[in-house]
């Protein structure tokens, strides 16, 4: 039996998806062709589940992937400040570390330097 990822496997695809309001909402909805579709319906207990996983607050580097390590150190090297830094005062959220995590990581901490929380 092979296991598989659906969220990562959409992410592939270049789509993003949320949950809202129970529902599942999938960007750019002009990609989802009938092959996505069926693959998003088999699947989406499983896609509910995680989304709603990786809602809940992320505050230890414990929680993250490997993937998501790698590219939270990368944000913080630059920034000169470290990973527990950014989750603990959520200048990199659970969203961030979905959504963004095919991003240039300069960019990304550029972004960061503009938040006005940001203090260093």
């Amino acid at each position: 039996m092979i296991l598989i990822n659906p969220l990562q496997e959409l992410s592939k695809q270049g789509l993003v998806l949320t949950l809202v309001d129970n529902k599942l909402k999938v960007t750019p909805a002009n990609r989802v062709i009938q092959e996505i579709a069926g693959f998003i319906k088999q699947h989406k207990e499983s896609i509910k589940n995680q989304l709603l996983a990786a809602s809940q607050h992320v505050g230890k580097l414990s929680q993250l992937t490997l993937q998501q390590k790698n590219w939270l150190e990368q944000i913080a090297d630059y920034l000169q400040t470290t990973p527990s830094f950014l989750l603990e005062h959520q200048l990199i959220d659970q969203y961030d570390l979905m959504e963004l995590l095919d991003k240039e990581t300069a960019l990304v901490a550029r972004c960061i330097k503009t938040n006005p929380y940001w203090t260093q």
